[in-house]
């Protein structure tokens, strides 16, 4: 493969010691380990027959158990419907998945005005659901606005393994070994996308320490309380990005993303309601 040739990342394990074979370079491999992030790429199938019964996609309506309220907040009202992930689906793509591979988890946000950016005191503008009944398609109440209702569009998961960097701290290995997983570069034209877990196309600061601050409760790293929680900011982890998608009517703040993220145990757990929400643009 020419230097310049795009190679996409490692899709799952055994591609990825392939590599390192290939290269001589297996002793990377415990270095490595503990900063790998499986995850799946969602590309938009945008000639779905039915998109609003892909088990994975944007918009449209949410399903949804007849006892399961839709989520509000007593100001801002209802939120709107984002996003909805099969976790069994998710699961076949995703070898010792880590998480419960049962259920569907259902995204919502105050996408209208979008006051909320992830800051302390943000949590009322969105939620995640799980529910083991998919329930059938539920219409959005009648106080929605309309402005927060996308169009659905189904998406495709495909797996990818890709690495995170250590906070603070570089990536500890050679710039080569970096290039042959494709870790170095992104789709030809491309750039955010839809993903389950992996890692995040982060467009500001490093959301990891952000969202072990805000879901704390504290504003500034350098307080005592803050510099007390900085440590544990590796547990966090990407469960969901959303793009700025045109076909689907989506636009976070000027053309970014959002996220929802999650600590590893809680994901391991299946502790949903756990998540803290971010908002990041250019």
């Amino acid at each position: 493969m020419a230097p310049d040739e795009w190679r996409p990342p490692p899709a799952v394990m055994t591609d990825l010691r392939d590599r390192l074979e290939r290269t001589g370079t297996t002793d990377l491999l415990p270095t490595l380990a503990p900063l790998l992030r499986p995850g799946l790429v969602l590309q938009p199938e945008l000639e779905h027959p039915n998109p609003e019964e892909a088990p994975v996609r944007v918009g449209g309506r949410p399903h949804l158990p007849a006892e399961v309220e839709w989520p509000r907040d007593p100001v801002a009202g209802p939120l709107s419907f984002i996003a909805e992930i099969d976790l069994a689906e998710a699961a076949t793509l995703l070898p010792d998945a880590p998480f419960p591979a049962r259920g569907t988890l259902s995204f919502f946000y105050e996408a209208v005005r979008q006051e909320a950016w992830g800051f302390v005191g943000d949590e009322w503008a969105w939620r995640v659901i799980h529910h083991e009944d998919r329930g059938l398609l539920r219409d959005p109440p009648d106080d929605v606005e309309t402005m927060g209702g996308f169009t659905p569009i189904a998406l495709t998961p495909h797996p990818q393994i890709q690495v995170t960097t250590p906070i603070n701290a570089p990536l500890p290995i050679p710039e080569a070994a970096w290039a042959t997983m494709g870790w170095n570069q992104g789709v030809p034209g491309e750039f955010g996308g839809h993903r389950f877990l992996g890692v995040p196309e982060q467009l500001q600061g490093d959301m990891r320490t952000e969202c072990q601050l805000s879901a704390n409760g504290v504003e500034e790293s350098g307080s005592p309380d803050g510099a007390a929680l900085l440590g544990d900011s590796d547990q966090w982890r990407l469960l969901l990005q959303i793009d700025s998608d045109e076909n689907a009517g989506m636009n976070w703040g000027d053309a970014g993303l959002i996220y929802w993220w999650i600590r590893e145990s809680d994901l391991a757990a299946g502790a949903w309601d756990r998540t803290w929400f971010m908002l990041q643009c250019m």
